[in-house]
């Protein structure tokens, strides 16, 4: 219900990045602030690895460039400019967004890749199972 309300009903800027960890799940209600702030250290500390990790080999890495981040700059161009968050030309928000959907295709790349053994074939994933 809570969610509903601050998904229709907005939330004040000043409590977004208080509110929605809790909203998303991220955090209990039930913890407190220092189990909070361990928590969002460690979970920064685990993206700020990922990104500088990104890929496994410099040819998966070529992949990655030709396709993935051909495929998100041009869905960013094509994002909503009337909207005010994203009109305007070099509007850093753009950028922003660029960044998140590149770290959330890496993040379920990872995923995949941890669940299956990779063959010869990149583009063929066998279960390990």
């Amino acid at each position: 219900m809570l969610r509903k309300c601050v998904f229709f009903g907005e939330l004040e800027k000043r409590l977004r990045q208080t509110v929605w960890p809790f909203l998303l799940k991220c955090h209990s209600f039930s913890s407190t602030f220092e189990d909070r702030t361990v928590l969002t250290d460690i979970k920064r500390q685990e993206c700020e690895e990922f990104t500088r990790r990104r890929l496994y080999s410099p040819k998966e890495q070529i992949y990655f460039w030709k396709t993935v981040q051909c495929i998100v700059e041009k869905g960013v161009v094509r994002t909503d400019r009337s909207n005010p968050l994203f009109c305007g030309e070099d509007n850093p928000k753009t950028e922003i967004m660029k960044n998140i959907i590149k770290l959330c295709l890496l993040q379920y790349r990872y995923f995949l890749f941890t669940r299956y053994e990779r063959s010869f074939n990149p583009g063929f994933m066998r279960n390990t199972k």
